[in-house]
């Protein structure tokens, strides 16, 4: 009898750690050696619970419902983890570290996943890759890995609080360093998001229905912080800032953004409309200190309006329409080279705009239709500068002018100066403080009509006898009301 009581106790004790871990709960490593034997031996609804160590494995999850709980950066799983066939049954990370070796560090194609609380940093090609899925990510640090950080397609895909930092270290070139680079997804959404530093863009969305970016912080990626890319795709930002990327948010090929409260510093360019149909409303959005321009409209069938947005110590132009359809209401634009440069056929619309302190002309247009209403343009040009620069509007060849209740004061050569423009019509416009003319109009195609307002206290270079209005070299005027 005693023996065979011994005996009965040892079997309980063999069995009692499969019987507690099948209830719920499997360990790793005290019930299972492998990550994928517990994988292999849980159900829906078990949580795999894998203590610190380093795990060389290939993971396979084919069973929705799981959730794989690590503890921390302490848990590395070096090779991959892979989610596939799962349908809605959403497979659960949490506290990993994983790092790609030979492949993409984590996949998902197709399933559900939600990863939260996981490190994939220093894999060989992805960090997190998936297609057909729907997956959502929050607290994930996505660094260093040799491809995109996360690569996805024809998903929906939900990022909160993650940061994508680093990633394209593999050189591949054009378009690949990507912190994310998400293709034909039904709903992007990023949520207080960092992506820094990636050897391409933060990034990259293409053909996507439907992007949302709200309170991301996008900064020193080599090309674009943000690139959106492809008829159909439509992206809406929130409280975004970028930082130091050679472009800020670029906008192509019959992409729309919409952007509010935006902020776009350095770089070269703040935010750019890149051909191809590409269209954007900005309000409230700011572009300071970029190399070349603060916002861009490049191309004929590319169109832009900007409600409340300012530009600031750009080194070519605050605002510069080449070509694409430009509407600013109520913008500002000072301390630029230009403050709102107009080109290439591009017809304006200026409302309420604000353009001073630039250092060669407040609104510069050439070969466009501009039509400016309540503008002020003041204290544009610095001594010293070549003939003809300093004014608070320049424009020469331009089909259609309009200037109406717009005022130019302080200006270091001229409040208006227009040359081989028709048909030109000034209406209760005021021009005053010029150093040479108020309103100057010159060449043999330059037709112009002056209807009210004011011209007073013209300066020429010393301080006496400047011209209040001049129509020269056979432009043909009619002034009324001056």
């Amino acid at each position: 009898m005693p023996r065979c009581l011994v005996v009965l106790t040892i079997c309980v004790a063999a069995v009692m750690p499969v019987t507690t871990t099948y209830a719920g709960d499997l360990y790793v490593p005290g019930g299972y050696l492998t990550i994928q034997a517990a994988v292999d031996a849980a159900g829906a609804g078990d949580t795999i619970h894998v203590g610190a160590g380093i795990y060389a494995e290939i993971v396979n999850i084919t069973a929705g419902g799981i959730t794989l709980c690590g503890a921390g950066d302490s848990t590395v799983v070096r090779g991959a983890i892979g989610v596939s066939g799962t349908g809605a049954n959403e497979v659960v990370l949490q506290q990993l570290q994983v790092v790609g070796v030979n492949s993409n560090a984590i996949s998902v194609w197709p399933g559900a996943a939600r990863i939260e609380g996981v490190n994939v940093s220093g894999g060989d090609q992805n960090g997190i890759t998936f297609s057909d899925s729907s997956v959502s990510m929050t607290g994930c640090t996505i660094a260093a890995n040799g491809y995109h950080g996360v690569r996805g397609y024809g998903s929906s895909i939900t990022m909160a609080d993650c940061t994508l930092t680093g990633n394209g270290v593999s050189g591949e070139g054009w378009m690949s360093g990507c912190g994310a680079r998400l293709s034909d997804c039904s709903s992007v959404t990023l949520q207080t998001c960092t992506m820094n530093g990636n050897a391409w863009a933060g990034a990259y969305i293409i053909g996507c229905a439907s992007a949302t970016a709200t309170d991301c912080r996008i900064n020193n990626n080599s090309d674009a912080g943000l690139r959106v890319d492809g008829t159909g795709t439509t992206t809406t930002l929130n409280t975004c800032t970028f930082d130091s990327n050679e472009i800020g948010l670029a906008v192509f090929q019959g992409a729309y953004a919409e952007a509010t409260d935006c902020q776009f510093d350095g770089g070269s360019y703040g935010a750019v409309l890149w051909g191809g149909g590409a269209t954007g409303d900005f309000a409230r959005c700011t572009a300071t200190g970029c190399a070349s321009r603060g916002f861009f409209l490049n191309g004929a069938d590319t169109s832009g309006k900007f409600i409340e947005c300012g530009a600031s110590e750009s080194e070519v132009a605050g605002f510069d329409f080449s070509g694409g359809t430009g509407k600013a209401t109520t913008c500002n634009s000072h301390d630029n080279v230009v403050g709102f440069h107009v080109r290439q056929g591009s017809p304006a619309q200026l409302t309420n705009c604000v353009a001073n302190q630039n250092r060669d002309h407040g609104i510069l247009g050439e070969g466009s239709p501009i039509t400016m209403v309540g503008c002020t343009l003041s204290n544009n040009g610095v001594p010293g500068l070549d003939w003809g620069v300093g004014c608070g509007v320049r424009l020469s060849n331009c089909s259609t002018v309009t200037l109406d209740t717009c005022t130019a004061s302080d200006n270091v050569w001229a409040g208006v100066y227009i040359t081989e423009c028709a048909p030109v019509t000034v209406t209760d416009c005021t021009f005053r403080g010029a150093q040479v003319c108020g309103c100057r109009y010159e060449g043999t195609n330059c037709a112009v009509t002056m209807q009210g307002g004011a011209v007073s206290d013209t300066l020429d270079a010393g301080g006496t006898g400047g011209i209040g209005v001049a129509y020269l070299w056979g432009c043909g005027g009619t002034l009324r009301e001056v």
